[in-house]
C-alpha cells in the first residue's frame, strides 16, 4: 500500500501465453489502483514477453534489446511415421471423430488440426489487439510487423513498440517522475528478493554465454 509506482522488469523470450495473460491481468490490478506502471525491458522482451509489456504505460528498452516476436504458434508431437519404422500401428473403434484426439501415436485427423488452427489464429488475433490498444496502432499495422518477427531495440523504437531508450535506473526515475516523486526521496522496493552480487554476476555471464539459436515460444 506504501508504493507508488511499478516497475516492471521483463527479460523473457516468452511462453505460454495463458501464463502471459495471467501477468498482464496483474499489471493491471496495479494500475487500477492509479499506480503510473513503466515497462523495463532487459536484454530480450519477445512474444510473451511483449505480451506482457503491453500493459505499461510507457515501454524502455535498450538499442539492443530483442523484443517483438508478435505472434504464437503450437506443438503437438505425433509418432506414427517413427512407430511404422518399427512395425507399430494402432487402431480401435471410435464413436466421434473427436474421440481419442490429439492421438500422438496414430496421428492427427483433420478435424483436430481445424481446431488447433482455430485456436491459433484466435490467440493471434487476439494478440494484435492487444499490441493494437497499447501502442495506438492500427491491427493492419500491428500485422505487417507481427507475424512473429523479432526487431532489436532501436528498430522497435522506430516502428512504434517501445517508447524510449534507457536501463532499469532510467525507469524507475520515469516512474518516480510519473508518480510526482522528488529524486531525492525515491528507493526501488524490489516485490521478489533482490539477487546477490554474486547471483548478478553469474547472470551476466551466463547471458553472454547464450546460444544464439536458442528459441521458444508459445506451445499447447
Amino acid at each position: 500500500k506504501d508504493l507508488k509506482a511499478l516497475v516492471v522488469r521483463v527479460d523473457s523470450p516468452g511462453g505460454s501465453a495463458l501464463a502471459s495473460e495471467d501477468m498482464r491481468r496483474a499489471i493491471l490490478e496495479a494500475k487500477a489502483q492509479k499506480l503510473p506502471v513503466v515497462i523495463s525491458m532487459g536484454s530480450l522482451a519477445a512474444s510473451g514477453g511483449y505480451w506482457v509489456s503491453t500493459a505499461g504505460d510507457v515501454i524502455f528498452a535498450e538499442p539492443t534489446t530483442i523484443t517483438g516476436s508478435i505472434g504464437i504458434f503450437g506443438i503437438i508431437p505425433t509418432f506414427e511415421n517413427t512407430l511404422k519404422k518399427i512395425g507399430l500401428t494402432t487402431d480401435g473403434v471410435r464413436t466421434t471423430p473427436l474421440s481419442g484426439q490429439p492421438d500422438i501415436y496414430g496421428g492427427t485427423n483433420a478435424e483436430t488440426d481445424t481446431i488447433f488452427q482455430a485456436g491459433i489464429e484466435n490467440g493471434y488475433q487476439e494478440f494484435i489487439t492487444r499490441v493494437a490498444t497499447a501502442r495506438k496502432l492500427t491491427p493492419a499495422r500491428v500485422d505487417e510487423i507481427g507475424q512473429g518477427r523479432v526487431w532489436d531495440g532501436g528498430t522497435a523504437h522506430q516502428i512504434g513498440l517501445v517508447d524510449r531508450f534507457g536501463g532499469l535506473q532510467d525507469a524507475i526515475d520515469e516512474a518516480a517522475k510519473r508518480a510526482g516523486l522528488k529524486a531525492t526521496d525515491v528507493h526501488a522496493e524490489y516485490l521478489e528478493k533482490k539477487p546477490s552480487a554474486f547471483m548478478q554476476l553469474i547472470a551476466q555471464i551466463l547471458d553472454s554465454n547464450k546460444d544464439d539459436d536458442a528459441s521458444a515460444g508459445d506451445a499447447f
